[in-house]
């Protein structure tokens, strides 16, 4: 019974850090600005509308 308990714990462990360093991976490589309809880049405190 520990044996179980111990491998069903250690494969949480592996798949619950596995995604998250998968994420940040994916989240640094991608530092592409957001441009605006005119093509300026986004600017915080500024205002904008949404348009679909």
């Amino acid at each position: 019974m520990k044996t179980t308990t111990a491998s069903v714990f250690l494969l949480f462990i592996i798949f619950s850090i596995t995604p998250l360093s998968f994420s940040f991976g994916v989240a640094n490589t991608t530092n592409a600005p957001v441009l605006d309809s005119d093509g300026n880049e986004l600017r915080t405190g500024t205002p904008y509308f949404v348009v679909s």
